[in-house]
């Protein structure tokens, strides 16, 4: 029932989600969450900036994510977001290069390995 032109007008409504040509932030990029939110992305056609401070572990997941897509489309900035130095630079090197920010998704935690002894611990300066 509907056929040809149904299938149409899915075919226009999935373009509504497209996100090609949009660009991304992904803080905390290099974990589990962080991968997957870049595959998301990636996949729906956005460009994304892999940003965290794990260089090993981004580097890693950007070759995995290289498997799928185009290494064009994925770059990666060392960049701890606590630190405001490092997000001026961050963002000194978008604005030389002319790229501008459409997606943001602040993945970023501190390691969820607390102890006992930690409970009094203050865990963010941004709060």
């Amino acid at each position: 029932m509907g056929g040809k032109r149904e299938l149409e007008r899915k075919n226009m409504n999935l373009a509504k989600f497209s996100l090609k040509g949009k660009n991304a932030i992904i803080t905390g990029a290099a974990g589990l969450l962080g991968y997957e939110h870049t595959f998301a992305l990636l996949e729906n056609g956005a460009s994304v900036w892999m940003l965290d401070i794990d260089k090993t572990k981004m580097e890693k997941s950007k070759k995995l994510l290289t498997k799928h897509f185009s290494e064009e489309f994925i770059n990666t900035a060392m960049v701890d977001i606590t630190r405001e130095k490092d997000l001026l630079d961050f963002s000194t090197l978008l604005n030389n290069q002319g790229i501008r920010i459409d997606i943001l998704i602040n993945n970023a935690a501190i390691d969820s390995k607390i102890t006992k002894n930690m409970a009094d611990f203050e865990t963010s300066r941004l709060e």
